[in-house]
C-alpha cells in the first residue's frame, strides 16, 4: 500500500498500492504493526526448557489438551485469554 485516503462524504477508502492499481473499499484494516509477528521472550532457560511450549501467534494446528498438566501462563494479554478463557490460572506481578 502506497496511500490510502478516506472520503467522508462516500464513507469509502482510496486505495493505492505500490503498483499504481487503485481501488475502493468501504473499510481499510492496516494489520502491520508490532502484532503482526510473534514475539518471543527472553527468559533465561527458556531455550533450555525440555516440556511442551506454545505461542499464541505461532500456536500449532489441532486441538491440545491440557488435562492433568501443570500449566504456565505468562502474559494472559486478549489472544491467552480466548485460548485459556476458564483458566484457574494464579496471577503474579
Amino acid at each position: 500500500m502506497r496511500d490510502a485516503c478516506y472520503d467522508e462524504a462516500a464513507q469509502r477508502w482510496t486505495v493505492e498500492t505500490s503498483a499504481g492499481e487503485r481501488v475502493s473499499a468501504q473499510f481499510l484494516i492496516c494489520a502491520v504493526g508490532t502484532l503482526s509477528a510473534a514475539h518471543k521472550p527472553d527468559f533465561p532457560g527458556l531455550d533450555d526448557f525440555t516440556g511442551e511450549c506454545y505461542h499464541t501467534g505461532r500456536w500449532p494446528q489441532g486441538a491440545r489438551s491440557f488435562a492433568g498438566k501443570h500449566v504456565g501462563v505468562i502474559g494472559l494479554a486478549p489472544r491467552g485469554c480466548r485460548r485459556f478463557p476458564r483458566s484457574p490460572a494464579r496471577q503474579r506481578t
